[in-house]
């Protein structure tokens, strides 16, 4: 999806598109999180329990569960 699209999508800034453009592709657990009129950069480290519980990158790809 591109950047504009995105950012009209989820409502996103345009220092938050940018931000997140950014980042390499691949790299999971980077997120922004919004709360009210505050965004916040995170990187969440989940435990092996957790990965397998909420991994939703592993949702909505094709080799994911959904696609299997």
């Amino acid at each position: 999806m591109p950047a504009a699209e995105l950012s009209d999508a989820i409502g996103l800034s345009g220092a938050e598109t940018r931000r997140i453009t950014s980042w390499p592709e691949n790299v999971k657990g980077r997120a922004v999180w919004k709360v009210g009129a505050r965004s916040f950069v995170v990187q969440t480290n989940p435990t092996a329990t957790e990965r397998v519980l909420f991994d939703t990158n592993d949702a909505i790809l094709p080799s994911g569960p959904a696609g299997r």
